[in-house]
């Protein structure tokens, strides 16, 4: 599901569909993505809940993200805003445990809640 403008998202449980790399792809300007109490859930480890990339002053807001290899993933990204919300128990690879700021990883990385590259002016607040 691609969002190009301020969503409000019916507060029920998303899943992903097999084969997508991403449940919610935002990519524009000025997006505020409310998930209202919404559960995003990957179920099996794979992609990523919301994928922000190529856009700045994206707000994300309470929702439930879970299940994926990121919850959220963003990558060439000025202001982004996530406040309200749950990101947990997305994929964590076996034996691994928490990584200093300087662990070099895959090309994919080890999987997380949030994974911000190339952000600028970011904001992660009462999550």
């Amino acid at each position: 599901m691609k969002i190009s403008s301020l969503t409000r998202l019916p507060s029920q449980r998303y899943t992903s569909q097999t084969g997508e790399r991403w449940l919610i792809e935002i990519s524009t300007d000025g997006v505020e993505l409310d998930l209202a109490g919404a559960v995003l859930d990957g179920e099996d480890f794979r992609g990523y809940g919301v994928y922000v990339h190529d856009c700045e002053g994206v707000v994300i807001r309470n929702g439930l993200i879970k299940g994926f290899h990121y919850g959220i993933r963003a990558e060439r990204v000025k202001n982004l805003t996530v406040s309200g919300c749950v990101v947990t128990e997305n994929y964590n690879a076996p034996g691994i445990g928490w990584l200093a700021d300087t662990a070099r990883h895959e090309t994919e990385g080890f999987g997380g809640g949030l994974y911000i590259r190339d952000g600028a002016g970011c904001v992660v607040e009462n999550n």
